[in-house]
């Protein structure tokens, strides 16, 4: 899904029965974006919600009512007919990826049928291939959402059907008929069941994606078939106990155990029960819990605003299946899934909220060039194969499990009300600058630890023991031997069984140095001095002058400090500009031999983000200044990232160009797209392959 045009339509209450309307929309082929906003207290856009109910019963009719009160601003009709019409420009039809955001101020607006809706000519907006449309709901959530490389994806069906609900008016569950519907449409997935009586309580579901995401197989999809009730302002789900008996469980409450979880589903499908009839006896309330679940930090919510009919969910769900396949896009599977029920009367009734920007739930790891990822990741393993080739280890290498520092810039940001722009709390460099200020130099080290080391004991308490005991660097210490056991593609497993003289890292923790006595090597540490204060630190090429970097006996060279000496931390915003500035002005700060190998190796930067200040400050102090550039083309120059996050990045296609672009033009970087693992388990699959002797690399 590369081009597309991203347009955004916001309403907000203003108090007064009325609301403000706001349309922004970017062109493809235009850096300008229009925005226009319309409403005010004195003049509101309004929705005749008597006039809606009066045309209920026909979707066309309740459409067209609802786009003619939509559209009642001329401007923003025009402004929208715009948009349509450079999207159907005849050079280059693109999609329209069309969010909906409803305001906190607006919420009573979700009870609307938006999926129905129509221009005030009648025209149909919302079915097939033009329009990708969702209501797009924002979180507090500080987790960041990532897609999933390319793979089986996988389902945990969940039918709940307790006993006893007759007396409630609910009518049983068809569980088998449910069952062969959620099979036929997950056919190609990988499916887990939660069905037999007894097994869709809470706790199984959570004990079922909390388990499965730590044995490295997260579930991508929630499948929930269940009766639901709204009772005086609440929400609930009419799931069982072990015994079978019904429990009616709060939707808040289950909203509040998925934002739990580490690791969630990336799209959770909320379908209502079915009755003998073919009819639902919910009247849609499973869809309220839509938004909630969204807020609690679920990407994609899938829910059904009405009484759905079982011809609806049997063509449905296979149709969104088959689509989501395809290329991982969520609201183009869903709008080409509704056009495949236009015919029926219900068509309108699945609503997808969601918080991706881009829409994906998956990716295909590799170069953008796929012609390009063999080759290169044959290359890269033959440099390997031959210690001519420098790891640059980034503070993400294993971000999924231990730790982000995007969540703690934000954690701290609440905790310690940090007062400046918002796209600033994410980053930890500003937030810690803040704390420096606001207490002194030491604070923002010694918080990072603890937060470090809270976290840490948090994820991992339940599988590991007397974890309480140690502090940090043996946190890391156990839990990174504890990983290497269970993953044949741990990268720090993979990146030490490699022959390779030196390496060079920006993660402050002892991993990759445990990983690397583990694979029987005697790594020597040596810390970047990257401060006059620093100078007083000991070196191996004091003690030992003569010592060479050998696969036996590497180099571990620690850029931006270690846990173990927090004093020698790059980690306020300050840090960095005097990093920049101490390492331009005296370039011996960096070990010549570090510095030969930087420029005259294949580098493989893995683990980090191309936006963030580390890997900004390494590139711009090193890697582009270094003389010897003309010797590094004749090697292949990777950079390992994470792929650019879903919640933020509108189109992920256009942001890779860019950056590869910026990247060849100054360093002739190419850019493996994916995770850290997703490029260990393409390049030990290449390191397999291949029978090159190895001969040993000496400095």
């Amino acid at each position: 899904m590369d081009e597309l045009l991203d347009l955004e339509l916001s309403l907000r209450g203003l108090g007064n029965a009325g609301y403000a309307v706001a349309l922004s929309f970017s062109d493809p082929d235009s850096d300008a974006d229009v925005r226009i906003e319309r409403g005010t207290s004195e003049h509101p856009i309004r929705f005749d919600l008597e006039r809606l109910r009066e045309v209920a019963a026909d979707p066309a009719a309740y459409g067209a009512a609802l786009g003619a009160m939509l559209f009642s601003d001329g401007d923003i009709l025009a402004q929208f007919t715009t948009a349509r019409a450079i999207a159907r420009r005849s050079r280059r039809p693109v999609p329209i990826r069309f969010r909906l955001f409803i305001a906190p101020s607006a919420a009573e607006l979700h009870a609307l049928r938006w999926e129905t809706l129509r221009m005030p000519n009648g025209e149909p907006l919302l079915m097939g291939e033009e329009v990708f449309f969702s209501r797009y709901v924002t979180s507090n959530d500080v987790q960041p959402i990532r897609a999933r490389p390319r793979g089986a994806l996988r389902v945990l069906v969940t039918i709940a059907n307790p006993a006893g609900v007759e007396r409630f008016g609910l009518a049983p569950v068809d569980v088998a008929g449910e069952l062969a519907r959620a099979r036929a449409g997950f056919g190609e997935f990988d499916l887990v069941e939660l069905t037999e009586p007894g097994a869709a309580t809470v706790e199984q579901i959570i004990t079922a994606l909390r388990g499965a995401a730590r044995e490295g197989r997260p579930f991508d999809i929630l499948y929930l078939v269940a009766h639901g009730s709204y009772v005086e302002g609440n929400t609930y789900l009419w799931l069982v106990k072990p015994d079978n008996a019904f429990e009616r469980v709060d939707g808040a409450s289950f909203c509040q155990r998925l934002r739990e979880l580490s690791e969630r589903p990336r799209l959770v499908m909320l379908i209502a029960c079915q009755s003998a009839g073919g009819m639902t006896a919910d009247n849609g309330v499973l869809a309220a819990i839509g938004p909630r679940l969204a807020e609690a930090g679920i990407p994609a919510v899938i829910a059904m605003q009405g009484n759905v009919s079982m011809r609806l969910t049997e063509r449905f769900v296979p149709a969104f299946c088959k689509e989501l396949l395809h290329d991982g896009v969520i609201d183009a599977a869903m709008a080409l899934a509704r056009g495949a029920v236009r015919d029926l009367p219900d068509h309108w009734m699945p609503v997808l909220y969601s918080r991706l920007k881009s829409g994906r739930i998956w990716y295909v790891p590799g170069f953008a060039n796929e012609r390009d990822t063999a080759e290169k990741i044959e290359a890269i393993a033959g440099y390997m194969s031959d210690g001519l080739c420098t790891p640059v280890i980034g503070p993400q290498l294993a971000e999924t499990r231990l730790g982000s520092s995007r969540m703690i810039a934000r954690m701290w940001a609440e905790r310690y009300r940090y007062p400046m722009e918002n796209y600033e709390r994410e980053q930890l460099a500003y937030v810690a600058q803040f704390l420096s200020i606001k207490h002194d130099y030491r604070f923002p080290r010694r918080s990072l630890i603890e937060t470090l080391r809270q976290s840490l004991f948090d994820e991992y308490r339940e599988v590991l023991t007397d974890l309480d005991r140690l502090d940090l660097l043996d946190l890391y210490r156990t839990i990174g031997r504890y990983e290497r056991a269970r993953d044949l593609f741990d990268p720090y497993r993979t990146l030490a069984a490699q022959p390779l003289p030196i390496y060079v890292t920006a993660n402050a923790s002892n991993m990759l140095s445990e990983a690397l006595i583990e694979a029987g090597k005697q790594p020597v540490i040596e810390l970047c001095r990257w401060n006059e204060d620093l100078d007083r630190l000991p070196s191996i090429f004091e003690r030992e002058p003569d010592y060479r970097p050998s696969a036996e006996r590497p180099l571990l060279f620690h850029l931006f400090g270690s846990f173990d000496q927090p004093e020698t931390l790059v980690l306020t915003e300050d840090d960095y500009f005097d990093f920049l500035i101490n390492i331009a002005a005296e370039r011996e700060r960096i070990p010549a031999i570090v510095r030969d190998a930087l420029a005259d190796s294949a580098l493989l930067f893995l683990g980090f983000e191309l936006e963030d200040v580390g890997f900004r400050t390494l590139f711009h102090s090193l890697i582009k200044p270094l003389r010897g550039a003309s010797r590094r083309r004749r090697y292949v120059q990777i950079a390992g990232q994470l792929m650019p996050r879903e919640d933020q990045v509108l189109q992920p296609d256009r942001a890779i160009r860019y950056l590869e672009a910026y990247f060849q033009d100054t360093a002739a970087i190419s850019i493996f797209w994916g995770s850290p693992r997703d490029f260990c388990v393409a390049l030990a699959a290449q390191l397999a392959e291949s029978d090159r002797p190895r001969r040993r690399r000496g400095f």
